[in-house]
């Protein structure tokens, strides 16, 4: 039953300019596989449909970006279904047309138009496989569902995997290993994005969300935790060091020193926090009558270290007295 379906699919967006230069592999490889589609070459057609999911971003609605008109929309999994339909994978084309449908594939678009169609054939001949394969034991179509997952779970293909698991675990045979590989493939999934979106940078904000978002999925979370700890202790720092400028310019000394010290816990002092320490130590040792040696002696610690990246706080300098910059210096 293969080559059953007549293929006809006006490529609307074959030249038209991309503006995302980095993203030309996949939507390339995407462009490519859809012109094997229209002259039925359905191996190479494969082939590239399932590197450009491997590599692209979720399929869905005006995925690719366009720097004149609308953003077209990207479905491998339709195309995938056509090949699979034309090569007899009638359950597998089943499958990927449920993707599409799930990832809000619009029929209206003339490039899906067909789609009702396809669905229909495909429905049509797995029944009549279905019919044959009636006799095979339950046990057998359970193993092949479990080792279609694990293949798709090797190869990073996680909504299919999971579709194939669901299959092997509404067969009611062996419930524990289905559900172990389907908590296995939530997790893996799980850890796939949790890596790439700490490629990006992520601000705490985007961390404390990915952390409650993940969290009992079963992804390794550690280096979420990890980073989010440290920015926090950054917060915290920063905050302290502020109060302690803050207390400075109006004059409260002791609680100048005081919100220092708290940023000290937090971590080590930044140039600034050393810079207005030196300050503070320095206003104290030199507001009476008798220079505080040994307060004066601690202010000029401080400022040396501070001065080794005087560039972060010399801003600040113009608003310190002339007398104290003497005192710091030793002048």
């Amino acid at each position: 039953m293969r080559n059953v379906v007549a293929c006809s699919f006006v490529l609307l967006f074959a030249l038209t300019p991309l503006t995302a230069q980095s993203n030309r592999d996949w939507q390339d490889l995407y462009r490519e596989a859809i012109a094997h589609v229209a002259k039925r070459d359905w191996k190479p057609a494969e082939d590239k449909l399932l590197a450009a999911k491997k590599a692209g971003p979720p399929s869905g609605r005006g995925q690719i970006k366009r720097t004149f008109g609308r953003d077209s929309d990207y479905f491998p999994e339709f195309y995938l279904g056509v090949v699979y339909l034309n090569t007899g994978r009638f359950a597998d084309a089943q499958v990927q047309f449920q993707i599409a449908r799930t990832r809000k594939i619009d029929i209206g678009e003339r490039e899906f138009q067909q789609l009702p169609d396809f669905e229909a054939r495909a429905n049509e001949f797995a029944e009549a496989e279905a019919k044959k394969r009636a006799v095979i034991e339950p046990k057998q179509r359970y193993r092949g569902f479990m080792d279609q997952a694990q293949k798709f779970l090797a190869e990073g293909r996680y909504d299919d995997a999971e579709t194939a698991a669901r299959q092997a675990r509404g067969l009611n045979v062996e419930n524990g290993p289905a559900d172990d590989l389907l908590r296995n493939i939530t997790r893996s999934r799980a850890n796939a994005r949790v890596q790439a979106l700490l490629k990006g940078s992520p601000s705490l904000q985007e961390l404390r969300r990915m952390l409650s978002e993940y969290e009992g999925t079963g992804a390794s979370l550690d280096e979420v935790r990890r980073r989010i700890d440290a920015m926090e202790t950054v917060e915290r720092r920063a905050t302290a060091e502020r109060a302690g400028m803050i207390a400075y310019f109006n004059g409260s000394y002791t609680q100048a020193i005081s919100a220092l010290a708290e940023a000290e816990k937090a971590g080590a002092l930044t140039p600034r926090g050393h810079f207005y320490r030196a300050l503070t130590l320095a206003s104290l040792a030199t507001r009476g009558k008798v220079t505080n040696d040994n307060q004066l002696r601690e202010a000029r610690k401080a400022w040396a270290i501070a001065m080794q990246r005087a560039d972060e706080f010399k801003v600040d300098l113009r608003y310190v007295s002339p007398q104290l910059l003497d005192a710091l210096r030793g002048q």
